[in-house]
């Protein structure tokens, strides 16, 4: 996202080759999320506040689709952070 936005060209190569490395982050959000709401019981905690932009980015980029592949759990949660008053109020524009 950064790079084209100061004129530069995205390495694709590097970027194919982290997708399956953001996966596996993300799939171990996913793993905690089977069991509970947020990352660490029933309410948000700062580890919530710190995952929320990281997983909403992913739906800017192409890529994204592919890291969120089959983790329904973080899903189903970054819905629910993204349902916050707070996030609303901060999220930046498209």
């Amino acid at each position: 996202m950064v790079v084209p936005q100061r004129g530069g060209t995205p390495d694709e190569d590097m970027i194919k080759d982290a997708v399956p490395h953001a996966h596996h982050a993300m799939s171990v959000a996913d793993a905690a999320l089977q069991s509970s709401d947020y990352l660490a019981g029933d309410d948000p905690t700062t580890a919530d506040y710190l995952l929320t932009p990281i997983a909403n980015y992913m739906g800017a980029v192409p890529e994204g689709e592919a890291v969120m592949e089959g983790l329904t759990a973080l899903g189903d949660w970054l819905g629910r952070m993204q349902a916050r008053p707070s996030f609303k109020a901060t999220a930046p524009s498209p």
